[in-house]
C-alpha cells in the first residue's frame, strides 16, 4: 500500500485529503463523491454500478463509462500530481475500483482502532487508559461524517459512522465512571440527556452520577460549566446529518436539492447495458 505514502484522508467531518500535511484540491462534486464512496469502502472494491448510480441515478448519460473513467483518472492525477498512474492508491479491480489506504492514513480507521484498543484496556481494568484512547478517538471528529457530500448514496453509511461516535462517547463516560471520575461528568451528561432524550444509556449514566454525587450537585455543575467539546460535537444523528450539510457546504446542499428536483421531472433511463 505504498501508493498512499504521504497522503492522509479525513472523512470524520468534511472530506479532505492532505499530502505531507498540505491539503489537495480534489476537484468538483462528482470527483469528491467518487472519492468519498471509495473511502467509505476503503480497501474493498466499489463496483461501477454503485458509482454510476451515485453519480447519475436512474438517468446516466450514454457515455457513463467513459465519463467515470475520466473522473477516476483525474482523481489519480490529483492524488499523485506529477507522478505515474501507479503512484496513486486507486486501483482498477473488477467489477470496479478500490482505494488502497493503510489504517494510519485514514482518520476513520484510526478512530476504529483507538476505540477497539480502549475496549481492550477496559477489559484489563485500565480505565484511565481507555478514557485517554477514547478522547483521542473522539478528537478526530470535525463534524458529521462525509458532511459536505450531500448524496443519498452515502447517507446510510455516513449515519452508521456517526453512530460509532455516539457509542464511543457513551463508552468514554462509562470508562470515566469506572475510573472514579464522577464529579466531572455531571454537567456533560445533563447536556447529553437534553440533546438525546431517547438515548437510554445516557439516562442510566446520569442516574449513576446522581446516586453518587447528589442531584442538586449535578444540576449546579451543569448550570455553571463551560461548553463541553465532546457534548457540543454530538447532536442526534438525524439532526447532525441535516445540520452538517448546511454547516459544511451550503452551496453543495442547495445544488443537490436542485438536482433532485430536476431528476423528478426527467424520464428514467431505459437501461445501461452493463
Amino acid at each position: 500500500m505504498g501508493a498512499a505514502a504521504g497522503l492522509y484522508f479525513r472523512v470524520l467531518g468534511p472530506l479532505t485529503v492532505e499530502r505531507d500535511g498540505a491539503p489537495l484540491d480534489l476537484g468538483g462534486p462528482q470527483r469528491r463523491l467518487v472519492l468519498a464512496l471509495l473511502l467509505a469502502h476503503a480497501n474493498a472494491t466499489v463496483s461501477v454500478d454503485v458509482l454510476v448510480d451515485a453519480l447519475w441515478g436512474e438517468a446516466p448519460p450514454p457515455s457513463f463509462r467513459v465519463q467515470l473513467q475520466g473522473l477516476v483518472s483525474d482523481l489519480r492525477r490529483r492524488l499523485a500530481p506529477g507522478r505515474e498512474r501507479g503512484a496513486a492508491p486507486i486501483v482498477t479491480r473488477a467489477p470496479g475500483y478500490l482505494l488502497e489506504v493503510p489504517e494510519e492514513r485514514l482518520d476513520l480507521a484510526q478512530f476504529r482502532a483507538e476505540v477497539a484498543a480502549a475496549a481492550q484496556a477496559r477489559a484489563g481494568g485500565e480505565h484511565a487508559t481507555a478514557v485517554r484512547l477514547l478522547r483521542t478517538a473522539l478528537d478526530r471528529w470535525r463534524g458529521p461524517a462525509f458532511c459536505d457530500i450531500p448524496s443519498p448514496a452515502l447517507e446510510h453509511r455516513a449515519a452508521a459512522v456517526d453512530e460509532l461516535r455516539m457509542a464511543a462517547l457513551a463508552e468514554c463516560v462509562d470508562a470515566q465512571l469506572a475510573d472514579g471520575r464522577v464529579a466531572e461528568l455531571g454537567a456533560e451528561l445533563v447536556r447529553l440527556v437534553a440533546e438525546y432524550p431517547l438515548h437510554e444509556r445516557f439516562h442510566g449514566q446520569l442516574m449513576t452520577v446522581y446516586a453518587r454525587t447528589g442531584r442538586r450537585t449535578v444540576r449546579r455543575a451543569a448550570g455553571a460549566a463551560p461548553p463541553d467539546p465532546l457534548g457540543s460535537l454530538c447532536r442526534s444523528a438525524g439532526q447532525r446529518r441535516r445540520d452538517g450539510h448546511r454547516e459544511c457546504l451550503p452551496a453543495a446542499a442547495a445544488g443537490h436539492r436542485r438536482l433532485r428536483r430536476a431528476r423528478a421531472g426527467a424520464v428514467p433511463g431505459a437501461g445501461r447495458g452493463r
